[in-house]
């Protein structure tokens, strides 16, 4: 009376054939599935500035079809910057306010939504950033707002309508983070 899902990393697919050889993968992967069911999969287009290769992609999703699991794309916005970090922040989350940063958005959601018709944006679709950018587009605003507005922005126009422009059967799924149950607070 339950599905399972399971989402597969970026950093799980890159150590494929470099270092973890598929043909083991396949094998071990085939005697999870005689006990387990799959249902869906949600196979990670990019993490810290990392895109998987579309052969990559395409290789994992012809196997695991065989399995009949539905399959989905993964976008986990981290941007691989640590030394932008301002004040030692935990996360690598995309700075926003970076000159550069509608075209990376854009170009990974353009990217994934060509290979998916569902994707789900990973829990670390946030900002917490402080750098001089962020103070400067902040401006006169509270963080609040300033983050509101700008998550707004990203969602709306750098995600949703770059994903539909490139697929428009998409659908683009918005996970929140909840790595413990208090964690919002």
């Amino acid at each position: 009376n339950f599905k399972v899902a399971v989402y597969f990393p970026e950093f799980d697919i890159q150590v494929l054939d470099n270092g973890f050889p598929m043909s083991l993968f396949e094998e071990r992967f085939d005697r999870l599935v005689k006990t387990l069911k799959i249902d869906h999969l949600y196979i990670e287009t990019h993490r810290s500035g990392h895109l998987v290769e579309k052969e990559k992609i395409e290789r994992l999703a012809h196997f695991f079809r065989q399995y009949d699991i539905l399959l989905s794309g993964g976008i986990t916005f981290t941007d691989g910057n640590f030394e932008d970090f301002f004040d030692g922040e935990l996360f690598d989350t995309f700075c926003y306010s970076k000159p550069d940063a509608e075209e990376k958005i854009r170009k990974i959601v353009r990217y994934s939504a060509s290979l998916f018709d569902e994707l789900v944006i990973d829990d670390f679709f946030f900002t917490h950033c402080k750098c001089p950018d962020c103070i400067k587009a902040k401006g006169s605003r509270s963080w609040k707002d300033f983050r509101l507005e700008t998550m707004k922005k990203v969602g709306t126009h750098w995600v949703m309508e770059e994903a539909k422009k490139t697929n428009p059967n998409v659908k683009v799924i918005l996970k929140y983070p909840n790595w413990y149950d208090h964690y919002q607070d």
